[in-house]
């Protein structure tokens, strides 16, 4: 239904004006046929009259707005809070009105704000005092209305705290709507506009300039907030984001100003980053994508999304986690930093700027993690890294730690510099298993071991890759996994303890007959920490097991070196060993032992 805006026809108050007005201090002032309200004198400020052959502005009281009014071009004055309830109050082109200290306009339940200027001849709703928040502003307070709109309008020096409270040029609370489009905002003691309680704001090429603070939007009024905004000298240049929860699908779009998240801010929809969008997170806060969530955040190599600190300190933030299991969640060019500052489970070891918990997953490619204050990404046991890629991992305490399971998502493009410890960490239990099939690239740092873990899929090295064992820590090649690790002779697999100390790691042991076991241009070194089985000697660097049916393993142009006991172990007679060209240097026991069968090992 189309709403009628014209003044009501009984109002004692018209106010059409006539082509008589007069221009006097900026306003137009109503000429002939105009009730004006001779009481309002020198007190209302330049409004007055000194200049002005046909009299004062036009007082607004609260009796005029009890139906609808419609204002023409003209110059009136409001001298306290004005309240508008079930009924429409619209500004017209060239309409100037003046607020007296602490007076304002609400907009309540079913009423109705329309203020459309023009171009050339601009609403204008200012104080009587060039003093930033001389007047309150204008609320919205449950006024649901897609009518509401404020339309080459300028607003100016509001913010102040009286009777309507505001606190802001624009207030919007209760599930307001309200559509602010090519108009200027200044001079506010306050923020320009804020919206809260899930309000409705479409903002769109408008200037928010020289206010105390530019925006305050709850998590789910920021998808209206448009990129052709601009945000000029104001002293908080930023959009605090409150609320906490983003709760049904939104897109953010780059608005030249950083999001700034209040506090924890938690995804339960799809929230989508357009390129150049900043999020700054407060301080220990975190961004945390539940499971009915998703995260999308797709940059450009020259406009990345950021998510950073409100501090540039490292560890100033928690981090971004997530649970959710949605293959829509995406981190490209995005640039992760200055998180890391607390753990994310009751283990001491799980802070981390990225943290994906169980079954969830996340692809990260093209991104930069720098600054972290412990890990730049860690991922639980269960977790899917699928496609972690093209990234620079920087100056961060440490770079990755991941499960056995997750080592076939990180490609070997990634680059890692200056991190406190360069090396990605794999295993977070010592039950943990390589249960797909998997190949670990060889990347510019050491794989580092830290627990003992078993492979029960293929499970392949590439040439060029380096694994280090924490102390006394084995692998174990179990029923259903197999071993390949095939290296070049300028780029071997290598094998090695974390320290290069004969016996500081046990070694590898294979418990599986399968003709796809093959150590090729690789180093087993600094093994045999302690024995694979009970008795004595039982030492090994590589220990093949038939205990379970049957094992073999093929070796060719291999290095067994540094071995605490013996090279080679094979027990029992099912046990077999192939060598080729195989090397054997400061073996501490035996270079074969055991009752197995071997083959060109001599």
């Amino acid at each position: 239904m189309k709403m009628d805006l014209r003044p009501h026809p009984r109002r004692a108050l018209v106010l059409q004006m006539t082509a008589a007005l007069v221009l006097t201090n900026g306003c137009t002032t109503p000429g002939d046929g105009v009730q004006q309200d001779t009481d309002v004198g020198p007190e209302t400020g330049d409004t007055g009259t000194t200049d002005d052959p046909s009299g004062p502005c036009v007082r607004i009281e609260q009796a005029d707005i009890e139906s609808d009014l419609e204002l023409e071009a003209g110059c009136y004055v409001v001298e306290t809070l004005l309240g508008i309830e079930g009924s429409t109050l619209s500004l017209k082109p060239g309409v100037q009105i003046t607020f007296d200290t602490n007076a304002g306009l609400m907009v309540g339940q079913n009423a109705i704000l329309s203020a459309i200027g023009s171009a050339s001849d601009p609403v204008v709703m200012t104080a009587d005092s060039e003093t930033p928040g001389s007047w309150s502003g204008v609320q919205f307070v449950g006024s649901t209305s897609s009518a509401n709109r404020l339309q080459h309008v300028e607003l100016a020096f509001a913010g102040g705290s009286g009777p309507a409270g505001g606190g802001a040029a624009i207030t919007l609370t209760a599930g307001s709507r309200l559509h602010v489009s090519h108009s200027v905002i200044r001079d506010t003691s306050g923020f320009a506009i804020a919206a809260a309680d899930t309000s409705e704001l479409t903002l769109d090429t408008t200037v928010i300039e020289g206010n105390a603070r530019a925006l305050s939007l709850d998590a789910n009024t920021v998808h209206g907030i448009a990129a052709d905004n601009t945000f000029e000298a104001n002293d908080e240049n930023t959009a605090i984001v409150t609320g906490g929860r983003v709760l049904r699908d939104t897109t953010w779009e780059a608005i030249g100003i950083p999001f700034h998240p209040e506090s924890h801010l938690r995804v339960e929809a799809v929230l989508t980053l357009q390129p150049a969008v900043t999020i700054a997170m407060a301080q220990q806060a975190a961004l945390e994508v539940l499971e009915a969530g998703q995260l999308n955040a797709m940059g450009t190599e020259s406009l990345p999304v950021t998510f950073t600190g409100q501090q540039t300190e490292v560890g100033y933030w928690k981090g971004v986690s997530v649970a959710s299991k949605s293959s829509n969640n995406v981190l490209d060019h995005c640039m992760i930093e200055y998180g890391g500052g607390d753990r994310w489970t009751g283990a001491g070891d799980s802070a981390a700027m990225v943290y994906l918990r169980g079954d969830s997953k996340l692809t990260v490619r093209n991104s930069t993690l720098r600054h972290s204050a412990h890990y730049a990404l860690q991922a639980e046991r269960t977790a899917d890294l699928s496609g972690f890629e093209g990234n620079a991992i920087v100056s961060n305490a440490r770079t990755l730690f991941v499960e056995p399971n997750s080592g076939g998502a990180i490609a070997s493009d990634n680059v890692f510099e200056e991190n406190g410890e360069q090396k990605v960490r794999v295993v977070h239990g010592n039950t943990d298993r390589v249960e797909t099939e998997q190949t670990w690239q060889a990347l510019s740092i050491p794989w580092l071991i830290t627990e003992r873990f078993y492979v029960a899929a293929p499970w392949t090295i590439e040439a060029g890759a380096t694994l280090e064992f924490a102390q006394d820590r084995p692998v174990v090649i179990e029923e259903g996994g197999t071993i390949i690790a095939v290296g070049t002779p300028n780029e071997p697999v290598v094998f090695t303890g974390v320290e290069p100390l004969a016996g500081y790691w046990q070694g590898i042991e294979v418990e599986t007959l399968s003709a796809a076991n093959r150590l090729e241009h690789a180093v087993v070194e600094y093994a045999g920490s302690s024995g694979w089985v009970g008795g004595t000697d039982r030492e090994a660097a590589i220990y093949v097991d038939g205990n379970s049916g049957g094992a073999s393993l093929a070796l060719a142009d291999v290095v067994i070196r540094h071995s605490a006991g013996n090279g080679i172990l094979l027990l029992p007679q099912d046990a077999m060993v192939s060598c080729s060209n195989v090397t054997f240097e400061a073996i501490t026991k035996e270079l074969v032992a055991g009752t197995g069968a071997s083959s060109g090992c001599f």
